[in-house]
């Protein structure tokens, strides 16, 4: 996966259905790569269009729930894997120390 692709798909994980425009400007792509990036997700069967009712210029773009639940799945499973983890090797959670005292004025 190229980069703008991750930063695309990163932004839909985050910020759900949007049209490419808004896309492009949260991620500082260009919106002709952004396109380029939607096209080859539904091309993989990641990603669906449709035309906004609002605007029927605009082309919103949203994750497929596969998709999105495979994100969840693998989020959950790393943290309980790190958990489990630090569990099994008797691992306390860190301790944060106290912040410091306020300095007298």
């Amino acid at each position: 996966m190229e980069p703008g692709e991750f930063l695309v798909l990163q932004d839909l994980f985050l910020n759900g259905r949007s049209p490419i425009r808004d896309i492009a400007a949260r991620t500082g792509l260009a919106q002709s790569r952004v396109s380029t990036s939607v096209r080859a997700f539904t091309e993989r069967g990641w990603a669906v269009t449709s035309a906004d009712p609002a605007d029927g210029r605009k082309t919103l773009v949203d994750l497929t729930g596969e998709v999105r639940a495979a994100g969840a799945r693998r989020r959950g499973s790393r943290a309980e894997g790190s958990l489990a983890t630090a569990l099994v090797a008797g691992q306390s959670p860190r301790r944060f120390p106290a912040p410091p005292a306020a300095s007298p004025r």
